[in-house]
């Protein structure tokens, strides 16, 4: 420095010389000039320094007050001393309160204790120390990741928070989807493992445990191959493989030996990873096999019966025939597979067939269908056929099955038998329907004692006994069968039940016991009838029975008592002293059920439980009070019960004199019977002994009616109604009511089908011919 001061003097040369001067002082004078020199370049240092050190400290201050890290400068105690703007940000507060405030403070209640437990950390430490620490702040609650360091004296320390709130959270975010698919995984039903490219496991679920018999903390880490070293080479390990290289998923199922278990897995490969999701199969495969070797077994089976036994698409082609069917039909099984095959069905029953299949649905899968088919040979014969649909889950008809069976032989003799029994009925009621007739005959000439009209009436009741007895034996097997078909009609049940009482009284057996009847709750005979709807001859067997059996189970000289009451139905109740065993309650309308009775076979309580059922009533036995039965019988009440039978659009036409009536019938007991009933209201009477004779008859002569007996000889009543309203004569449109002695299900329609207008059963009473004649003239004639 001096010689550059000594240099700054010599160019200067501004220092005067004393001419007088002593050399010492002229030496002393340039050392004080020097010297000046020096401290005037000392101080120009000084002040560059000074301008230097204030520039570093302004872009000091600048960066500490701009950061985006927040700085604080802690006292001892951990006050604020200073702080930055982002470090008064952070916290949510303004700078210049900040001085002052415990740090403490904003930490959160869960990371007080581990603040102070840093902050004594910081003042202590010779190197700076990092911790994440969560604070409440006016923003909510932050986390930040604070790095300290002291000044080493203990007094102070700094600290620098940088806010990880965001980064916390997608760490939060991704652990709990991390954790949302680790439950996934532990959940699903499949098992799951997944490794990486070197096939190294890197994780796998307790659902894997059992199928691989081993754990997961045994696994884990470990070679797959090492671990199985038998599915080396194998399928496992081929597709496995496969799936890697390829980059796509592969699905297999396959077998492992060393287990003896079949395994269906899923392989979906990364570029780092491979995931497995896998099931134990081996209970499916076996019933696999089972079914294989049972559908095996059902083929053979199929194969070996007599049934034919086929199976269709929707567009009629056959998937599947058995050797009968082949058989059946003369066909060979290479051309039939896959064909329409039909045979040769009636378009009416083709038309049937498809309605009925198009009916089908999943929970109504199934149908019986009876049809005829012609053979090669032109030979009409019988199938009955179970058709059912095989669907799929959205509903839709996958397939047929269908199993059949000839069933001609049978048809025919249903039809021998129903002709036998048309035969029978006829031949067998014809007999009482004319005694029955005669006897109401005679007992309406005026010249009999009171004991003849009795023996007339008992013979009449007799005969009426024993049609309904022939009636109700052969409905009784029909409703056993399933064959009956219920034809309901109005009738008086109060005029029924007086019969059968009046009946039962007169008989020896019944000497000593009582019978009444209430209406409801009337003892005294009512002017009106109470008129019902059913099958009054089935349902006058059901109360015979029933009565039989109340009084049969009475103390002698015991009243039974009848009650009939009208609501929403017809209710008839009977009631008879003495209780039905208690080990025979529960089964008292069953069949051959009886017990204490000297007589019967225990069918009469079974049979009127099923004449009441199948005309829509109900039966019910009540043995809640005490010694005493009680038996209610309920069917439909006719809805217009107080409007004369008719109803009101029947015009009132006299069945009186005036009528001529023509008269067809062939047995000669009831022409009789018919003719005497007839002349006696007052009509006109022509006799005809068959059809072809009425025909002729009416070809030469008018009449106002013609009743025809349906089944006679030479022509029956249905045809000759037929040939009359096919005639185009004057006479083609006369009134026809059919009489018929053969009361069977189905006469009506068949009578209405061939012209007829009005049907009424033998034997005929004046009231129900008057019915039925005021009915027929006053609708008009069917054309």
């Amino acid at each position: 420095m001096r010689s550059q001061a000594e240099w700054i003097l010599f160019e200067l040369d501004a220092s005067p010389q004393p001419a007088d001067s002593e050399p010492n002082t002229l030496k002393l004078l340039h050392e004080l000039q020097v010297h000046q020199v020096e401290l005037e370049m000392q101080n120009e240092e000084l002040r560059q320094t000074r301008d230097s050190l204030e520039a570093v400290l302004a872009q000091y201050t600048e960066l500490y007050d701009f950061s985006p890290v927040g700085y604080f400068t802690l006292d001892g105690g951990g006050k604020i001393l200073r702080t930055n703007f982002a470090g008064a940000k952070l916290l949510g507060i303004e700078r210049s309160v900040v001085a002052g405030r415990e740090f403490r403070l904003f930490a959160s209640a869960q990371d007080k204790d581990g603040w102070t437990g840093f902050f004594n950390q910081i003042l202590t430490a010779q190197t700076k120390l990092t911790r994440e620490l969560s604070l409440e702040t006016q923003q909510g609650r932050l986390h930040v990741l604070a790095e300290g360091l002291g000044d080493g004296s203990g007094l102070e320390c700094w600290l620098a928070l940088v806010d990880i709130t965001k980064r916390k959270h997608a760490e939060e975010k991704a652990r709990k989807s991390q954790q949302h698919v680790m439950n996934i995984l532990e959940n699903t039903t499949d098992a799951f493992f997944e490794t990486d490219r070197k096939f190294t496991v890197t994780y796998m679920n307790r659902k894997a445990e059992k199928p691989l018999f081993t754990t997961r903390e045994k696994l884990l880490g470990k070679n797959l191959w090492e671990a199985f070293p038998e599915a080396v080479g194998g399928v496992f390990h081929q597709q496995y493989h496969r799936a890697l290289e390829l980059q796509k998923p592969v699905s297999f199922e396959a077998y492992y030996p060393p287990f003896a278990m079949w395994y269906e897995c899923h392989a979906y490969p990364t570029p780092v990873s491979l995931s497995v999701y896998f099931r134990d199969i081996t209970e499916r495969k076996n019933l696999e096999d089972s079914l294989r070797i049972s559908e095996q077994r059902y083929r053979d089976i199929v194969e070996m019966q007599n049934e034919l036994v086929c199976r269709y698409l929707s567009d009629g082609r056959l998937t599947f025939v058995n050797e009968a069917y082949l058989r059946y039909y003369g066909l060979k099984r290479e051309l039939t597979l896959g064909s329409n095959f039909v045979p040769r069905i009636p378009r009416e029953d083709q038309d049937a067939i498809r309605a009925a299949l198009k009916s089908l649905t999943p929970l109504a899968s199934s149908v019986d269908l009876t049809h005829r088919i012609m053979t090669a040979e032109g030979e009409i014969r019988w199938q009955k056929w179970t058709h059912r649909a095989l669907f799929s889950p959205e509903g839709e008809v996958l397939e047929y099955q269908a199993v059949g069976d000839d069933i001609t032989e049978r048809m025919r003799a249903e039809e021998l038998r129903d002709q036998i029994e048309r035969i029978i009925r006829h031949d067998l009621r014809t007999p009482a329907c004319n005694a029955i007739g005669i006897a109401r005959m005679l007992r309406d000439e005026m010249n009999l004692t009171g004991e003849q009209r009795d023996l007339l009436g008992l013979i009449e009741h007799a005969g009426q006994n024993m049609l309904d007895t022939l009636d109700s034996s052969l409905d009784l097997y029909k409703i056993e069968t399933g064959q009956y078909r219920s034809e309901p009609e109005v009738f008086d049940s109060v005029s029924m039940l007086r019969g059968i009482i009046g009946a039962l009284t007169k008989k020896a057996q019944f000497a000593e016991n009582r019978l009444e009847l209430f209406v409801n709750r009337h003892s005294h005979n009512p002017d009106s009838p109470c008129l019902c709807l059913g099958e009054p001859k089935l349902l006058r067997t059901a109360l015979q029975n029933l009565l039989v059996n109340a009084l049969e189970a009475s103390p002698p000289d015991a009243e039974v008592v009848v009650e009939l009451s009208l609501d929403t139905d017809c209710r008839i109740e009977i009631i008879n002293q003495g209780a039905v065993p208690q080990d025979i309650r529960a089964s008292f309308f069953d069949k051959y059920v009886t017990k204490g009775k000297k007589t019967g076979h225990g069918l009469g309580t079974y049979s009127a439980k099923l004449m009441v059922n199948a005309q829509g009533g109900i039966i019910e036995l009540d043995t809640s009070k005490k010694g005493r039965t009680s038996v209610t019988v309920r069917v439909p009440v006719h809805q217009a019960q107080a409007v004369q039978s008719g109803g009101p659009q029947a015009k009132t036409v006299a069945a009186g004199p005036g009528l001529a009536i023509l008269l067809v019938e062939d047995d000669k007991v009831a022409q009789a019977y018919l003719r005497y009933l007839l002349e006696e209201d007052g009509h006109q009477v022509k006799m005809a002994s068959d059809g072809a004779t009425a025909l002729s008859i009416l070809a030469e002569r008018q009449f106002d009616l013609v009743l025809m007996d349906v089944e006679m000889p030479v022509m029956d009543g249905a045809e000759a109604t037929r040939r009359i309203r096919a005639s185009g004569a004057p006479q083609a449109g006369v009134p026809v009511i059919a009489m018929t002695a053969g009361v069977m299900a189905g006469d009506r329609e068949k009578c209405l089908a061939a012209g007829m207008n009005d049907y009424i059963a033998k034997p005929v009473e004046l009231e129900a011919l008057r019915e039925v004649t005021r009915r027929v003239l006053g609708a008009g004639p069917t054309q």
